[in-house]
């Protein structure tokens, strides 16, 4: 995991390639009928509930771990960061409007929020949102490394 005030360099230093990695999930995201099961909640038994837990669909869980392994997700106290809640909360956001490390602090927040909230994951993929971040990723870094 990469400490924030390291990320912009980390970021730089990605290339094209690695980058295209995550933009080649765009279409699966996007055409995905499911991003993920709500399970349990069974009585067993014992006449004992078990607790429900959501489970992710391939592409959700392929998107994260391409996320993770190009350590897109900046250490930060993203619980904190009031910006990143109103910007997941505003529908109409235009999200090309931001900068790679706030988009990829977006990221940050939704991942790690879905260890306290189990599903936010889930619904932040079933309300576009991961998409349009995936997608203005991509519009940002193509725009940055035509003018280099």
């Amino acid at each position: 995991m990469i400490d924030i005030k390291d990320f912009d360099n980390h970021i730089n230093q990605l290339s094209i390639a690695d980058w295209n990695k995550l933009f080649s999930l765009k279409t699966e995201i996007a055409i995905a009928e499911n991003y993920g099961t709500l399970c349990g909640g069974e009585q067993l038994d014992t006449g004992v509930f078990t607790f429900p837990y959501w489970e992710k669909s391939e592409i959700v869980e392929k998107a994260v771990h391409v996320i993770l392994t190009l350590q897109l997700t900046p250490v930060f106290d993203w619980a904190s960061w009031s910006e990143g809640k109103s910007i997941l909360l505003n529908a109409d956001l235009v999200y090309n409007t931001l900068d790679v490390i706030s988009l990829c602090k977006l990221l940050t927040t939704i991942i790690r929020a879905d260890r306290f909230n189990e599903g936010y994951l889930v619904s932040c993929f079933e309300k576009g949102i991961v998409l349009k971040i995936i997608t203005a990723l991509e519009n940002n870094v193509k725009r940055n490394h035509r003018s280099e």
